[in-house]
């Protein structure tokens, strides 16, 4: 057994098991999976007898503190085998440091490590940069976080990265600000792989001023990077740091793929954005660009039109386009990126549409979804398209076989206008995702649109009615999708004008999901009846899996259930402990984010 994903409801019976075969694990995935203090003693006995582990994953475990002194002191068994190791987000406790460091220097054959999301105190910090020492001459990947940590340590980080030669992708988070000299000390440091990086990642990073001056020299002695990603948090780029590091980049023009910009906290950019467009321009492999919200993408494209160029700019350029468009006079703008875009369509899996006008775009955003086949995933928002949207989802029909993903809120459609997307929901067959808002009333067209889904019955993952006001009478037309539907994960219904007595048959038919759904939001539970308590506890105990439970109860629902079920017969007792322990009775993980209001 070499790949081994472990389902955490399996955790005690799987480790017992794979004991048996521990002379030969190689990969184990445990990201988010350790729920309780014994798994951690479980794992802890499986990792004593591996020997030969190549990968482990242990990230967003985080609840433990420092009881994971024992899994890395236990991982020791296989540190001569160990290529990859993930411990981002993994622990919060600084008693860690040691056992860890001592891993790590051990693992002579390491070649991928991600350490983001822990917490470190001085002395620990600079224990694991000495560690990874040991298997720098190895190392091709790093993911480091530097949050909270005193700018004195970035030097101790720098020195342990002078010693790696073979880098290709490293990503840095959390570098504050006023850390000129520390940041140049971490710059030097990985001149040291400037000819093999190919990745470069700055998550949450103040990079301004002379920071942006050490990183531009760097990024001049890189000339293969093929990826590089810039994510600001509070510091501004002002125009001549941008310049700079576009300056910078331009040294890996023949291998740049990937730009991205798209966090980048720009201050100031003139007016022709004349430093990213040379940059761009000077790329010869590029295919994706995420660019800075405050630039005005009009001139790139009317440029790389001009030149015949195919460049894919991002999904989420297009949101940001449309969603800043002035309606009034920016359709030839519209127009202008469309058709640059065109040349990209086969590539474009996603768009998302906010305030768009009818009367003013349809025409042009139309004639654009002709052109996409292939789209996995459309978000409509805030947009009003009048008595033409019956065009926006014959356009959209175009690529049904592909659709994943469909959001439509707040788009002022009438009640005809459901009944297109309904039609348009009924051609897709692989529909993994919906979500719809409306403000109720539209009786058949409710229906056509739950019919629509259950072509998709057998992918449908996640059903969003949050803001969909379901009356008591379209409860039916729901009811029917759930039956059809095969692997439901994420329901949420909390919109709905109340259950009346539809409670227990939404519960009864939820029954063959619940141990797999990972959310759930009923909104109002109106309960009317003893057994509508009891269908809905005796579904949610079944939700074994659940990540996130939402539902509200009132008090005088309770008092009125109680005084019908004395009069049948029910115990007193009994009623306040359905009342009173209805959470005891749950069997949710300790994880489970759960919002129950009693009213």
């Amino acid at each position: 057994m070499e790949n081994i994903d472990i389902n955490r409801r399996e955790f005690n019976r799987m480790c017992n098991s794979l004991k048996k075969s521990s002379h030969s694990l190689k990969n184990l995935n445990l990201c988010n999976t350790l729920k309780e203090k014994h798994h951690l003693d479980l794992l802890t006995d499986l990792l004593v007898k591996c020997n030969c582990l190549k990968n482990i994953n242990l990230s967003n475990n985080e609840h433990f503190g420092s009881d994971f002194i024992g899994v890395f002191n236990a991982l020791e068994s296989s540190s001569s085998s160990l290529l990859s190791i993930d411990i981002s987000s993994c622990f919060k406790d600084e008693e860690n440091d040691n056992p860890l460091s001592s891993l790590l220097s051990h693992c002579s054959l390491l070649r991928k490590i991600k350490l983001s999301g822990n917490h470190w105190n001085q002395e620990g910090f600079e224990r694991m940069c000495n560690a990874l020492k040991s298997p720098s001459r190895n190392l091709l990947s790093i993911d480091v976080s530097l949050k909270n940590l005193d700018k004195s340590l970035y030097r101790h980080l720098g020195s342990f990265l002078s010693e790696c030669t073979k880098l290709q992708e490293i990503q840095l988070s959390d570098i504050g600000q006023s850390v000129d000299k520390e940041f140049e000390k971490i710059c030097n440091g990985l001149e040291s792989s400037s000819e093999t990086l190919l990745s470069l990642s700055l998550r949450s990073c103040d990079i301004d001023g002379n920071n942006a001056f050490h990183l531009s020299e760097l990024l001049m002695k890189c000339t293969s990077l093929q990826k590089y990603k810039h994510e600001g948090r509070e510091a501004d780029l002002l125009q001549n740091d941008f310049e700079n590091i576009c300056n910078g980049l331009t040294l890996s023009a023949r291998s740049l793929v990937e730009i991205d910009f798209s966090n980048a906290p720009i201050l100031a950019v003139d007016s022709e954005n004349s430093c990213l467009n040379n940059l761009i321009f000077e790329c010869k492999a590029i295919k994706i660009v995420y660019v800075p919200k405050n630039i005005d993408i009009t001139l790139l494209a009317v440029r790389f039109k001009s030149l015949n160029r195919q460049l894919l700019i991002n999904d989420q350029l297009f949101y940001n386009i449309i969603g800043n468009l002035n309606l009034n006079h920016s359709v030839e703008n519209l127009k202008t990126i469309c058709n640059f875009l065109k040349s990209s369509t086969k590539y474009i899996s996603s768009v998302c549409l906010c305030n768009a006008a009818g009367d003013k775009h349809i025409e042009i955003l139309c004639d654009f979804f002709r052109e996409c086949h292939t789209l996995r995933s459309i978000s409509l928002t805030d947009s009003s398209f009048g008595r033409d949207f019956h065009r926006v989802c014959m356009a959209l029909k175009l690529s049904s076989k592909s659709l994943r993903s469909i959001h439509l809120c707040d788009c002022s459609l009438e009640q005809e206008d459901y009944k297109y997307v309904g039609s348009l929901l009924s051609e897709c067959k692989s529909l993994q995702e919906i979500k719809l808002s409306y403000d109720g009333g539209l009786d058949d067209a409710f229906k056509i649109i739950c019919n629509g889904l259950k072509s998709s019955s057998h992918s449908l993952l996640s059903i969003d009615f949050s803001r969909c006001a379901i009356s008591y009478l379209e409860f039916e037309p729901l009811l029917d999708l759930f039956d059809e539907c095969e692997s439901l994960q994420k329901i949420d219904i909390s919109g709905h004008e109340g259950f009346d007595s539809e409670l227990a048959n939404v519960c009864s038919k939820l029954n063959k999901f619940a141990s797999q759904l990972l959310l759930i939001n009923l909104g109002n539970c109106d309960v009317h009846n003893f057994s509508d308590v009891e269908g809905l506890q005796e579904f949610l105990s079944q939700c074994f899996s659940a990540q996130n439970v939402s539902l509200s109860l009132t008090k005088h629902q309770f008092r009125d259930i109680e005084e019908s079920a004395l009069a049948d017969g029910y115990s007193f007792s009994h009623i306040g402990e359905l009342f009173d322990k209805f959470m005891d009775r749950m069997e949710f993980s300790k994880s489970t984010i759960v919002n129950i209001d009693i009213m």
